[in-house]
């Protein structure tokens, strides 16, 4: 029986799911051509993209060994429990207020991180993103609330 290394093949499934769910969600969209673009276009190649290469990654797993590692819960609760709460907060609160929190929350799942290093990189990460989204790209997000 030939060897697989599992994480590869897992992991070049799962590609090809979501490259298939972007692929067949954007059929129901008008496709467009290459210099007019219609809404669909770039979910259907993006799609196609991610299924080809979802392909290639599993089919290099056949032939050698791996297998799949531990799951480590820590970091999966923080990162999942920070794109929860950057949800929830983003339309209470305010895009600086609530990816400060979700920077925090994720990092908590870093047993290396310490306090100052978790700040230090909350306020860059926030810095960041208002000077991208609100700065430059002039998104219509609110930028800071204080509901209480």
């Amino acid at each position: 029986m030939r060897e697989v290394d599992r994480t590869d093949l897992v992991s070049g499934a799962l590609i090809i799911a979501i490259g298939m769910f972007f692929f067949i969600g954007a059929q129901e969209y008008r496709m467009g051509t290459m210099s007019r673009m219609g809404p669909g276009f770039v979910p259907y190649w993006l799609g196609a993209i991610a299924m080809f290469l979802g392909g290639v990654i599993a089919l290099t797993a056949i032939g050698r060994p791996g297998a799949l590692p531990a799951v480590a819960f820590r970091p999966l609760l923080a990162v999942t429990a920070a794109v929860v709460a950057f949800a929830l907060i983003l339309p209470r609160m305010g895009l600086v207020t609530a990816t400060f929190i979700a920077t925090v929350v994720s990092m908590i799942g870093n047993d290396e991180a310490r306090p100052k290093t978790i700040a230090i990189t909350a306020v860059v990460i926030t810095a960041v993103c208002w000077t991208i989204f609100i700065g430059l790209l002039g998104l219509p997000i609110r930028t800071l609330r204080w509901p209480f």
